[in-house]
């Protein structure tokens, strides 16, 4: 045992796989946005702190919503650099967390963004489920915190078995979303989803979702993903 502990000693020591290494000046990067904004750019420092040569492969992130670069893949001992990162962040809200693995003929780096993107819009519920006998009109509530006031541009729903329709709660900030069962006895399921399109005080235009379900796969444990329809899709615009 002993002679086996002083052989990988000296294999680390001697081995070029030992004396190369890549240094990150920092693993994790938190970013705490105070509003919303398209894309964030990061940067990860680094230096070849070894006594070899090492060579960058293919980087990997966790998400098609991030570009990971770097000017290039050979970092000679002493040499420093950065890899830079964006994160495309879109209508995503909330605690967002993303990995980026750069993989080196030295070893494996791991480095983590998470970016705490403010809520622009909740909407509660968010998905509504229509079983007999409670077939009546249900109902949302959008909320909107950012850029206010807020404009509804329309409201698309995926199933022309369902009609939405909406009313003001607090002017430019909130409002009642009311999902109406076109025909109260379908005979067979139906499935939408809603595409509420909303254009902020800037003239940012998102669009958020909620989804509706009738007949025995009505269940919450359903992914809430619209069913192919042949049919059209019912939408609404509604005035600015």
């Amino acid at each position: 045992m002993k002679r086996l502990f002083v052989f990988v000693l000296l294999l680390l020591q001697f081995s070029p796989f030992g004396r190369a290494a890549l240094v990150f000046d920092k693993t994790t990067i938190t970013l705490d946005l105070d509003k919303q904004v398209p894309h964030v750019d990061v940067e990860y420092p680094f230096k070849n702190t070894g006594e070899s040569v090492v060579t960058v492969a293919d980087i990997t992130t966790s998400c098609g919503c991030m570009v990971a670069s770097l000017d290039k893949k050979t970092f000679a001992p002493g040499d420093a650099n950065t890899l830079k990162v964006r994160f495309d962040i879109g209508e995503r809200q909330g605690p967002q967390s993303r990995l980026i693995t750069v993989p080196t003929d030295a070893g494996v780096h791991e480095l983590t963004l998470n970016v705490n993107v403010p809520m622009r819009s909740v909407i509660l519920p968010r998905l509504l489920l229509f079983q007999a006998p409670n077939l009546g009109d249900q109902s949302v509530t959008v909320t909107y915190y950012q850029d206010l006031p807020v404009t509804l541009l329309g409201l698309t729903s995926t199933d022309p078995a369902f009609t939405v329709t909406s009313s003001v709660e607090k002017e430019g900030a909130a409002f009642k979303l009311t999902a109406h069962l076109v025909d109260p006895a379908p005979s067979i399921a139906a499935r939408s989803t809603v595409l509420v399109r909303s254009q902020s005080a800037a003239g940012v235009v998102s669009t958020d979702t909620f989804y509706l379900r009738y007949g025995p796969q009505s269940r919450p444990s359903i992914a809430p993903a619209p069913a192919p329809s042949a049919t059209p899709a019912a939408s609404v615009e509604l005035a600015r």
